[in-house]
């Protein structure tokens, strides 16, 4: 019963994540259209269209500047969790309680 609870949390923290499909291929068109045209960024020798947003590693969301051509990037932070044992999710950088209840008996929330 305990890992039902932390599975359904997981799927859904992730749902909606994604968006609509067809949107993110119209975007995916544009981007590659603007990368053609010399417009982009560099990181990682992977290219990125200006003003673009991306994430390198589960950690980490990257901007490619519009004017400057150059790659911000800003480092998430986790949280202190209340639980004993927190669990790392593939494709996530924070981890979270999948036990309802932390080691001294007191209940927390799972996500």
């Amino acid at each position: 019963m305990l890992l039902k609870i932390c599975i359904v949390a997981v799927i859904l923290h992730c749902l909606g994540a994604l968006g609509d499909p067809k949107q993110n291929d119209l975007q995916k068109s544009d981007a590659d259209s603007r990368v053609r045209k010399g417009k982009f960024c560099t990181y990682i020798r992977k290219k990125y269209p200006l003003g673009a947003k991306f994430k390198p590693d589960d950690c980490s969301i990257c901007t490619c500047g519009l004017t400057t051509r150059q790659v911000h990037c800003e480092i998430q932070k986790c949280d202190k969790l209340p639980c004993k044992d927190p669990v790392f999710v593939k494709g996530q950088c924070c981890p979270i309680c999948c036990r309802p209840f932390n080691f001294y008996g007191e209940r927390h929330n799972i996500l």
